[in-house]
């Protein structure tokens, strides 16, 4: 199962990406992420405006098949 990283996390790193401190790759080694998800997270907020993870649904069940 995938690691929920905090709120506070997502918001540091992209302040620090923000003032131009390292690219996404480096400030994801420093902050112990790995890049796909430094990217994410940058895409995530230039596309919707939000930093705060996004909650996922349970997703769709399969419906039982009947005989």
């Amino acid at each position: 199962m995938a690691k929920v990283y905090s709120n506070d996390l997502r918001r540091k790193l992209l302040e620090a990406h923000d003032r131009g401190e390292e690219s996404l790759r480096g400030l994801a080694e420093r902050f112990g992420v790995s890049s796909p998800y430094a990217w994410k997270i940058s895409v995530q907020r230039k596309r919707t405006g939000q930093v705060e993870r996004v909650e996922q649904g349970m997703g769709w069940r399969a419906k039982s098949r009947r005989r």
